[in-house]
């Protein structure tokens, strides 16, 4: 086959690189296993990342994994944890 086919036939994927996969593997964890789930300022301090960057990671968490709930809390204080743990 020649590579347009391939091009025609292969789904549209968006790229994306593996160690951003991996960093969204380690805070689906944290969430997982904190028995209050993780908070902005926790993943602040983990991932080394601003205010902003962990907004869009817990975004980027609850729409790759939707069992897991992103709620604001205090003061603005999101936390990304999987219901059924308190």
């Amino acid at each position: 086959m020649h590579s347009l086919g391939r091009h025609i036939l292969a789904p549209k994927m968006k790229y994306v690189p593996f160690t951003k996969t991996r960093e969204l593997l380690r805070l689906a964890d944290m969430a997982a296993v904190r028995e209050g789930g993780v908070s902005l300022e926790e993943i602040k301090q983990a991932f080394g990342v601003a205010h902003r960057s962990a907004q869009r990671m817990t975004q980027a968490l609850a729409q790759t994994f939707p069992s897991i709930v992103v709620s604001g809390g205090q003061e603005g204080r999101a936390k990304a944890m999987v219901p059924g743990r308190r």
